[in-house]
Order: C-alpha cells, then structure tokens, then sequence
C-alpha cells in the first residue's frame, strides 16, 4: 500500500470511528452505529496487518485474549463479565491486585 492509501484507509476509518459514537447516542441509531464502528475497526486493523506483515503478532493477540479470562480467574466466567474483567486488568497495578480484582469475586 501507499503512503496515500495508508492515510486514506485511516481517515475513513476515523470518520466511521466518529460516526459511531454519534450513532450510539440513541437508541433508534444503535445498530448503525455499531455497524459502522465494526467496519472501522475491521479498517484499521486491515490496514494495520497489510503494512507491518506481521500476522503471527495478530494471531499471538488473539490467542491471548481468548485466553485472558481463564489465566487471569483460574476459572470459565460468564461473556458479560469479560468487559469488566478486561477494565479491572487495565487498572492493576500487580499480579496480587490482579487476584483481588472484583470481576474474579
């Protein structure tokens, strides 16, 4: 890709990013909001993957977060309590916070 289709590819994705966000302020808009943040990531990562070539980190990436709720409770939890588990993750500041986290409760 050029230097010009790499910042196009990232301008549309930033628009559709924006036009996300809008979309989520209500409830009637919610679906095509969310439509178009998919479609924006789905851009930005497939533009990401076309200029660094590196799909073994992307697949690394994936594994490990299919596998962050198990490692991080020692036990299978719930869909909806991933979100959370993901935030609390994000705070930690060590691995014995990471134990004493409320989404692992």
């Amino acid at each position: 890709m050029s230097a010009n289709q790499v910042a196009l590819s990232y301008l549309l994705a930033s628009v559709l990013f924006i036009l996300s966000l809008r979309g989520l302020s209500h409830p009637l808009t919610a679906r095509r909001g969310n439509l178009f943040g998919m479609v924006g990531m789905a851009l930005a990562v497939i533009t990401t993957l076309a200029i660094t070539g590196r799909l073994d980190l992307a697949v690394g990436a994936l594994g490990v977060g299919a596998v962050m709720p198990e490692g991080v409770c020692g036990e299978s939890r719930p869909t909806t309590i991933v979100p959370g588990l993901s935030i609390a993750i994000s705070h930690a500041s060590g691995p014995r916070t990471l134990r004493s986290s409320s989404a692992c409760a």
